[in-house]
């Protein structure tokens, strides 16, 4: 399978699995860096009040065709997050 999203609902469970997925060096996933990184970087207490339009940028930048523009990500998600996403492979 080729570009997944998973949803946190503060269920028990959906951290440890992003956090095992993170040791894969076929995975590569997408969280926040910095003092308040979160492995949940469009949860609204992450991202504040990203726009629709702005979102869907971010998820066709993450999700595209493309390879990932970390910096245009940036300029995006910054505008109303606490912290810069950062994605890295082993």
């Amino acid at each position: 399978m080729r570009n997944f999203i998973i949803f946190f609902e503060e269920k028990e469970g959906t951290s440890p699995l992003v956090r095992l997925l993170d040791n894969f060096d076929q995975i590569s996933v997408v969280h926040q860096v910095g003092k308040d990184w979160s492995w949940e970087p469009f949860d609204r207490h992450s991202c504040g009040r990203l726009s629709m339009h702005d979102l869907t940028q971010c998820f066709d930048l993450i999700f595209g065709e493309n390879l990932l523009d970390m910096e245009r990500l940036n300029a995006i998600y910054t505008k109303t997050a606490k912290a810069p996403p950062a994605s890295h492979r082993h």
